[in-house]
């Protein structure tokens, strides 16, 4: 089904700003509602990248808040206490909840998503080899009513055309948010234009 009505959103990455904490540095990409606070914990979601600097590191505490951390760079092993240790390479990822207490071994960096109010969300990475070109549906959920899409370009440069009729072309750190109603079926065709191969984030977050 073609998407009738459908609005699009990028973020560049000049319009975002990065901070310090305890283990390295965050760039917020994404919040929702847009004038919510991440300090505040108002949010339904936040996307974020993230590196972090030092060999251990303590997480932040952020009771009520589900979490995703996909690592774009590095290995990690995170241990979540009374719960389960997990170890990450490049391009995994691992859901948890934001009260427990999360600490971790190794210098990465990672794309993180934060969910309240009874938001889900699925990311997954998608490698491109250099001149190619792929379709992908991105995924519905029947007991939500709306989704945004999200697609994070991690290097270099990937041209998105969505279901046919919207063409876009996403830099280096550059965001597409895609809002959508859920009955609609979309599908994303990704063009790596370049002489290298790239990768992007893709995911949807469910409201």
């Amino acid at each position: 089904m073609i998407i009738i009505s459908c609005s699009f959103r990028i973020i560049k990455r000049e319009d975002t700003s990065v901070k310090t904490w305890a283990g390295g540095t965050t760039t917020e990409l994404a919040i929702f509602p847009e004038n919510a606070d991440y300090y505040k914990q108002n949010f339904s979601w936040r996307l974020s990248v993230a590196t972090i600097d030092q060999e251990e590191s303590l997480f932040t505490s952020l009771p009520g808040v589900h979490r995703i951390t996909l690592i774009t760079d590095g290995e990690m092993y995170l241990e979540h206490d009374g719960h389960y240790n997990k170890f990450l390479k490049t391009f995994e990822q691992d859901a948890y909840a934001g009260e427990w207490i999360t600490r971790s071994k190794g210098k990465v960096k990672d794309f993180n998503i934060m969910l309240k109010n009874n938001c889900e969300a699925e990311v997954e990475s998608i490698t491109l080899e250099a001149g190619t070109h792929r379709i992908f549906y991105a995924e519905n959920k029947s007991s939500f009513n709306t989704v945004t899409d999200f697609i994070y370009c991690l290097q270099r440069e990937v041209v998105i055309k969505v279901s046919k009729t919207k063409l876009l072309t996403l830099q280096e750190g550059d965001l597409l948010l895609i809002n959508r109603q859920i009955k609609e079926r979309l599908y994303i065709d990704f063009y790596n234009n370049s002489n290298e191969k790239l990768t992007i984030i893709k995911g949807e977050i469910f409201i």
